[in-house]
């Protein structure tokens, strides 16, 4: 099992670089990706969720952010606040990681 999904990652990834033009992508990205999805999410309630620290939430977000594939938005309801969202390119990234999962399940 675990040679399956070894391949199947490896697999996705290729092809989300090659042939999607998507650059600087780390395995680690993923359940950050698939979390915030189209929906804005607080650090907070990130890190609660995949139970880690928010230190550790927040140095990957770092990552993320830094390669563009999410952003930090004012939080309408605590101006205090910040959200993560998907940038366009974060957007583009999961539906392509959609579609290529899709593509290797058949």
């Amino acid at each position: 099992m675990l040679g399956v999904a070894r391949y199947f990652l490896k697999s996705m990834m290729q092809t989300l670089q090659a042939q999607c033009g998507h650059d600087n992508l780390r395995l680690g990205f993923t359940p950050y990706i698939a979390l915030i999805g189209e929906q804005d999410r607080r650090l907070t309630d990130l890190a609660t969720t995949l139970k880690i620290s928010r230190q550790a939430c927040n140095q990957a977000v770092k990552q993320i952010e830094e390669a563009g594939y999410i952003q930090r938005t004012a939080d309408p309801l605590d101006g205090r606040a910040k959200q993560l969202s998907l940038s366009p390119k974060g957007v583009k990234l999961r539906r392509d990681g959609i579609r290529i999962v899709s593509q290797l399940d058949h």
